[in-house]
C-alpha cells in the first residue's frame, strides 16, 4: 500500500504539473504547514487543522487532506471546514486577503477499491475525492465541483 507520503507528493507534483500554486504543504508527522485556527480560539493549539496540500490557481483554491487510506476523522474535518465559517480567518490569511470563490475541500489516498467503497458512504461530507495510483496517476473519483487538478 502507498504511503501517506507517497500521495502527497504525487498530489503537489501533479498539481504543479498543471500550473497549480502550491501555497504550502505539510508532510506527515513534519507540523510544518500552514495551521488554520479557529476564529474565537483562545488556546494557541486547540482546534487547529494543518491542510496537507493548499493550492491556488486561477481564483480556485483546493485543500487536501492526504492519507494512506480511509480515516472517518478526515471525512469530518474537511466537512466542518467546507461547511462553516469557523476557519474563515486564517483562509484569508493563507489565500493573501481573499477566500477564493470556487473552494474545494477534499480527500486524498491511494486507489483501492475497498478504500473507495467506504469513501463513497461520506461523499457528502467532501468537494472532492483524488486517488493515487501506483504509477503517481491522479484518479479524480469523486469531483461534482469538475475542479481540474
Amino acid at each position: 500500500m502507498s504511503t501517506e507520503e507517497f500521495v502527497t507528493i504525487t498530489i503537489i507534483e501533479k498539481l504543479k504539473k498543471n500550473g497549480w500554486n502550491i501555497l504550502c504543504y505539510d508532510f506527515p508527522q513534519s507540523g510544518t504547514g500552514f495551521s488554520l485556527k479557529q476564529n474565537n480560539s483562545s488556546s494557541k493549539n486547540l482546534n487547529i487543522v494543518i491542510p496537507d496540500v493548499v493550492a491556488e490557481k486561477n481564483g480556485v483554491g483546493v485543500l487536501f487532506e492526504n492519507k494512506d487510506r480511509f480515516f472517518l476523522a478526515d471525512f469530518d474535518k474537511v466537512e466542518k471546514l467546507r461547511t462553516t465559517d469557523e476557519y474563515s480567518n486564517s483562509l484569508k490569511l493563507l489565500f493573501g486577503g481573499d477566500i477564493p470563490v470556487i473552494m474545494g475541500y477534499g480527500i486524498a489516498f491511494p486507489h483501492v477499491k475497498g478504500q473507495i467503497e467506504k469513501a463513497k458512504l461520506h461523499f457528502r461530507k467532501i468537494d472532492f475525492l483524488v486517488t493515487v495510483s501506483p504509477q503517481r496517476e491522479l484518479v479524480d473519483y469523486y469531483n461534482p465541483k469538475n475542479i481540474a487538478f
